[in-house]
C-alpha cells in the first residue's frame, strides 16, 4: 500500500536515474501526443517513503497542493536522509542499502519535477 500517483512531465527519462530494479516504483512512457512522459510515482508506507524523510504525510498534506507536495520531495537533501535512516537504528548493510535507495527516489522526482505539466491520482 502506498501513495500511487501519475505525473505527466516534459522531462525525457533518464536511464542514468531510472534502472531495471527501479521500476517497480517508477517509469516514464510518452503520452499519446508524444510531447510529454507520463511518470509513475509509488511511495509505500513504509520506511522507504520519501515523504517522511521530512515528517510529510500523503494523508495529511498531499491533497491540499500536491505540486508542492512534490517539489518538498525533490529539494529533500543528502544530509536529511542520512539523518532520517540513522533515525531507524538499522543495522549497517539495511542502513547503506535504504540510503541508496531515498536518494535515487529522490533524484528521480527532481527529474520528473523539472518538466512538471500535470498530476493525476485517484485519492492518497
Amino acid at each position: 500500500m502506498g501513495a500511487d500517483i501519475y505525473i505527466v512531465s516534459k522531462s525525457k527519462p533518464n536511464a542514468k536515474i531510472v534502472k531495471w530494479w527501479e521500476k517497480s516504483f517508477c517509469y516514464g512512457r510518452p503520452t499519446k501526443k508524444g510531447k510529454a512522459y507520463i511518470y509513475y510515482w509509488r511511495d509505500s508506507y513504509n520506511r522507504t517513503n520519501l515523504a517522511w524523510v521530512i515528517n510529510l504525510s500523503y494523508w495529511k498534506q498531499f491533497e491540499s497542493d500536491p505540486k508542492e507536495f512534490l517539489k518538498k520531495l525533490s529539494k529533500i537533501t543528502d544530509k536529511e536522509i542520512e539523518t532520517y535512516v540513522k533515525s531507524l537504528n538499522l543495522d549497517f548493510k539495511d542502513r547503506e542499502w535504504l540510503i541508496k535507495l531515498l536518494k535515487k527516489k529522490r533524484d528521480y522526482i527532481k527529474h520528473v519535477m523539472k518538466g512538471f505539466v500535470k498530476i493525476h491520482y485517484l485519492s492518497i
